[in-house]
């Protein structure tokens, strides 16, 4: 509430002084969710790599940030929304 009441009553030093105490606690509680999605990441992006369309176009030449990027990130994350929004629910 002190950060809320310091942005309405316009007392910007309280406000950072808030936020600035704020900052260790949320970092030490996402740590853990944070070492979960990356396992998960990590996971689904070899499993995406070893796939047929990833080998033909890793033979094709297409340049590796583009198909990092492009083509496995994005299946890679699937299952990474899927971990984040069971864990956001929790």
């Amino acid at each position: 509430m002190v950060i809320l009441d310091s942005l309405i009553t316009g007392n910007f030093v309280d406000f950072g002084n808030a936020i600035w105490h704020i900052i260790l606690p949320a970092v030490g509680l996402s740590l853990a969710l944070i070492a979960t999605l990356s396992r998960v990441v990590r996971s689904s992006m070899l499993d995406v790599l070893n796939r047929d369309f990833m080998r033909t176009a890793f033979a094709i030449g297409l340049p590796r940030n583009i198909l990092m990027n492009r083509y496995a990130l994005r299946n890679a994350l699937l299952p990474a929304i899927t971990v984040a929004a069971i864990q956001a629910g929790a």
